[in-house]
């Protein structure tokens, strides 16, 4: 993202909040496989987190889930199921949950499974929108967790000079304000709509909110927003 943005000119200072950590679930679904059931990933994080419970947590491996079909937001998320030797069966165009879970409600048979592997916070758009003819399991996999923040007087004037803030994650918004607080920037700038209701809450404005939660979602919305 900040190479993409550079690229259009800004100048980026990156204040990192969170740090993504897998943590511990229970894959005991992975033996009850039925024929059209899927496993769903609607993040690179998830598919990490995942395999490395897979391989580290229950000591499987990816012969264990030949018996299910899988689906991905957008394709980065694939590509990275991919580098585990996985071709996904469903990829979205659109990288929202919302999207996915219309691609699955085309081609999914009534009474057929959804294991969706996902963080703990995530946006309920794709939750919503399954079909009641399915049942879906959420197994939290991963988990935003706070890093310790740069508080250099120094860099704290360079981030209240800034223009804009941007959040690509409710958690990381959430660790940013806590943070940093007063030395943000009025301007607020949100990856979605999940993204924005914790901002909310937390008594911030969103001053743009991108219509596509990705990074590319964020670029263009800047870039309407500010770059023109």
């Amino acid at each position: 993202l900040k190479e993409r943005l550079i690229s259009y000119g800004a100048d980026v200072i990156t204040a990192k909040a969170g740090a993504i950590e897998p943590i511990k679930c229970d894959l005991s679904f992975i033996s009850e496989a039925k024929l059209g059931d899927y496993v769903v990933f609607t993040s690179p994080n998830g598919v990490k987190s995942f395999f490395w419970n897979l391989y580290e947590n229950v000591g499987l491996d990816v012969r264990s889930l030949a018996g299910y079909r899988f689906a991905c937001i957008g394709k980065k998320t694939a590509n990275t199921l991919m580098e585990f030797g996985i071709k996904a069966d469903v990829i979205s165009e659109v990288q929202n949950g919302k999207d996915l879970a219309l691609k699955l409600n085309q081609v999914m048979e009534p009474g057929a499974s959804i294991y969706w592997l996902c963080q703990n916070n995530t946006s309920e758009d794709f939750e919503n929108t399954v079909s009641k003819e399915h049942v879906i399991t959420k197994i939290v996999c991963y988990e935003n967790v706070e890093v310790e923040c740069d508080r250099d007087e120094n860099y704290l004037s360079e981030i209240q000079n800034c223009d804009a803030s941007i959040f690509t994650s409710g958690s990381n918004g959430r660790f940013a304000i806590k943070n940093y607080g007063n030395f943000l920037p009025k301007d607020v700038i949100s990856i979605g709509p999940a993204c924005s209701r914790t901002i909310r809450e937390l008594g911030f404005e969103v001053a743009a909110e991108a219509d596509i939660s990705s990074y590319e979602g964020i670029v263009e919305c800047i870039f309407n927003s500010y770059m023109r």
